[in-house]
């Protein structure tokens, strides 16, 4: 049975900022510092609220487990999309792994089920969007796009 979806225009740096203050008692007990950034101006997204919240506590949660000490998220916006990267500072993707995280059951060192990044990459993608993993400078980072004027796929 297919999930439904409540599409509707909402500011999505609040939604990420929520995100990010629910994973908070996580951060603290890893000793990981969050830093948002690019929320200051609303920018509306057609989103369901609950499906991409859910989205971004995997993404949180997911760079708070592999972090040293800081994830940082950026908001970014021109004028047909979003882009929110993720970055920790940990150790990075294996260079085979970029491909495969979003895949069910894949499972990295410090993973779980392999079922977090799938269902995120369905959510995205029922956005409209795209997710992509690749390493940066120190870490890992996640980027999803999404349209602001997101319809149901």
């Amino acid at each position: 049975m297919e999930e439904v979806y409540d599409f509707q225009e909402d500011d999505i740096g609040r939604v990420i900022l929520e995100s990010s203050e629910k994973v908070g008692s996580l951060a603290n007990q890893s000793s990981v510092q969050i830093n948002v950034e690019g929320t200051e101006f609303p920018v509306a997204v057609n989103l369901d609220r609950g499906k991409i919240s859910r989205a971004f506590i995997n993404l949180f949660s997911n760079a708070i487990r592999y972090a040293e000490s800081r994830v940082d998220v950026l908001l970014k916006y021109d004028g047909s999309n979003v882009y929110i990267e993720f970055n920790d500072d940990g150790p990075g993707f294996k260079e085979e792994e970029t491909e495969r995280v979003f895949e069910r059951f894949f499972v990295g060192r410090k993973g779980d089920t392999g079922l977090g990044l799938a269902i995120t990459k369905a959510i995205v993608e029922k956005h409209g969007g795209k997710i992509k993993a690749r390493n940066n400078i120190s870490g890992a980072s996640i980027t999803v796009v999404l349209p602001r004027s997101a319809k149901p796929v």
